[in-house]
């Protein structure tokens, strides 16, 4: 999956970590979601993680110091609902989650 030039890995996975559903590895970049029984669960794990990929490949991703307001928030969704929605479809159809 590619956000902004930046190739990021799908993978699915029992070693994501303790208590993780997923995880987003911004250093590598991957994006690991454990295996589960139930798929729907799955794709919103999905999705939440492509969020903070699609934030961290065009530098919105929170640090200690810059954190979005809500105004900024509702304002990146309203923007980029589409593109999230489009990363998605392409992610579960890589996944074979559909």
């Amino acid at each position: 999956m590619v956000i902004n030039g930046l190739t990021w890995e799908l993978k699915i996975g029992d070693n994501v970590g303790d208590n993780l559903l997923g995880i987003t590895e911004f250093n590598e970049p991957k994006i690991l979601i454990k295996k589960q029984e139930n798929k729907e669960n799955m794709k919103r794990v999905l999705l939440h993680e492509i969020v903070h990929a699609y934030l961290y490949s065009y530098g919105l991703a929170p640090t200690k110091d810059k954190v979005m307001s809500e105004e900024e928030i509702c304002d990146f969704i309203a923007n980029n609902l589409d593109n999230l929605k489009s990363l998605h479809i392409d992610a579960l159809c890589e996944l074979d989650l559909m």
